[in-house]
């Protein structure tokens, strides 16, 4: 083998090396975005499942009310009821 093909094979082996160095770093680097993509996803996720438990309890809170509410609507409306049966209508 000659020197010249020693050194075109030394120059093929160094080129490859090269590009798999750089398609290692390439892999890396799409690594960490993808790394990064999910982070970005459970902090997402989170959020999510913060507003959908205070949205329960919102919810819950509001069942509260309208139940108050209804109870009150109708003991209004039996007093009104019992005010008009019992003849006090206004006199």
């Amino acid at each position: 083998m000659t020197n010249d093909e020693l050194e075109r094979i030394m120059n093929f082996i160094i080129e490859r090396q090269e590009v798999a160095a750089e398609q290692i770093a390439a892999m890396a680097a799409s690594q960490a975005a993808i790394a990064a993509n999910q982070a970005d996803h459970d902090e997402r996720i989170a959020r999510f499942e913060r507003s959908y438990t205070a949205i329960a309890e919102l919810l819950q809170r509001h069942d509260t009310q309208i139940v108050a509410l209804t109870e009150g609507l109708n003991t209004l409306t039996r007093t009104v009821e019992r005010y008009i049966s019992e003849g006090r209508n206004g006199a």
